[in-house]
């Protein structure tokens, strides 16, 4: 690693930590190979935009190329936009920015961003590309300096928009892979996610591959499991873990749709554990959704009449726009990857699966916070 990004690892580091003093909102794992940042409802209300920082700094870090895949991009309404600037300063210093979104926003109807659009057509080192997903390309990661000492992956729930990280309740995850004589298995990631975005980049969106395996892996003591859809087939995988859930389940997700295999889970466990239980503290298990998404082809009509704990996140201002289940304290499903079968079977979507009880245990101090303060139900 370089003394420069020594010191930037160093400060990001440092800043960390004193954002985890305050609400626990950003944590790091793993000798700071794995950092974790979620945005919380006291930071939204005290203008402490934890992601859209962290994200602006990862930028900062790039040095040699910056691939973006992301379903939009957006100027705020002030048309001050640190993101922007900042993947705009990048190109000025000479990294190489390419950058893939969803066509959808950024036609005509869409002004705002189709200037956006333009602006990154007329920067030297940008180039952008409209996707060509009939459905939709849903993805949000960036794959820095890929053969670089500062190599990294950013990852997670959050559109690169000012209501993405100043409004919404959303969740980042960034992996760092420093130069090593031999790379352990997690660094398969890396390829993995470049590969993902080369094919977009190649023309190929909605992709299935039967043959390419979902990725298994370890960082330090955190295993990982990552699929892209709809090559990997999540809802197969994802639905086996749900029904081994054995002692709680939470569930926040801003589309979860009532046609979804993953619905069979949770109903699963919720007759399950309300059969079986004859325990003083039994199995628990939450649900967390948006009310925009809360409509008759949702999840939440049927879950609410079965009498499953679910709950709405009804701000007219925010979203709760999460795509995480907290598996019995110790794994945690995220990603961009809505419960829904178009997420599984023709949109562009990633989902990463970590095994470790203290991510799990932010995760679940988050799903809490909204919970008691934020959401709406029995």
């Amino acid at each position: 690693m370089t003394e420069r990004a020594a010191v930037r690892r160093a400060v990001a580091c440092c800043l960390a930590l004193l954002v985890c003093a305050g609400c626990a909102s950003a944590e790091s794992f793993e000798d700071g190979r794995l950092e974790v940042f979620i945005s919380r409802h006291a930071d939204l209300k005290a203008g402490n935009y934890v992601l859209e920082d962290e994200i602006v700094s990862f930028i900062d870090g790039a040095e040699h190329t910056m691939d973006i895949a992301m379903q939009e991009i957006r100027w705020a309404e002030d048309g001050q936009w640190p993101i922007v600037d900042a993947i705009v300063a990048a190109a000025h210093r000479g990294v190489t920015v390419r950058v893939i979104v969803e066509a959808d926003y950024y036609d005509e109807e869409h002004p705002g961003n189709l200037a956006l659009y333009e602006r990154f057509v007329a920067e030297p080192n940008i180039t952008p590309m409209r996707d060509a997903n009939p459905a939709i390309f849903h993805n949000k990661f960036v794959v820095r300096d890929a053969s670089g000492e500062d190599a990294a992956l950013l990852a997670g729930s959050t559109n690169f928009t000012d209501t993405g990280t100043r409004a919404n309740y959303n969740h980042i995850v960034i992996v760092h892979f420093p130069p090593v004589d031999e790379p352990p298995s997690y660094y398969a990631m890396l390829d993995r996610y470049q590969a993902e975005f080369d094919e977009a980049w190649g023309g190929t969106f909605g992709n299935i591959d039967p043959t390419e395996e979902p990725l298994r892996c370890r960082i330090g003591r955190t295993y990982c499991r990552v699929f892209f859809a709809p090559d990997n087939d999540p809802d197969d995988y994802l639905l086996d873990l749900l029904c081994d859930a054995r002692d709680s389940l939470d569930v926040m997700v801003f589309t979860f749709g009532s046609s979804s295999p993953l619905m069979a889970g949770v109903i699963n466990r919720w007759f399950t554990w309300a059969r079986n239980s004859t325990e003083e503290a039994p199995p628990r298990l939450r649900v967390a959704m948006e009310s925009q998404q809360a409509r008759y082809w949702s999840a939440y009509p049927p879950l609410l009449a079965l009498g499953v704990p679910v709950r709405l996140e009804c701000d007219p201002n925010a979203k709760l726009h999460h795509k995480v289940a907290i598996i019995d304290g110790a794994r945690v499903i995220l990603g961009s990857y809505n419960w829904t079968r178009p997420a599984n079977d023709s949109n562009d979507e990633n989902t990463i699966v970590l095994s470790n009880r203290d991510v799990a245990e932010m995760f679940t101090d988050a799903f809490d916070e909204l919970w008691e303060d934020v959401l709406v139900g029995p």
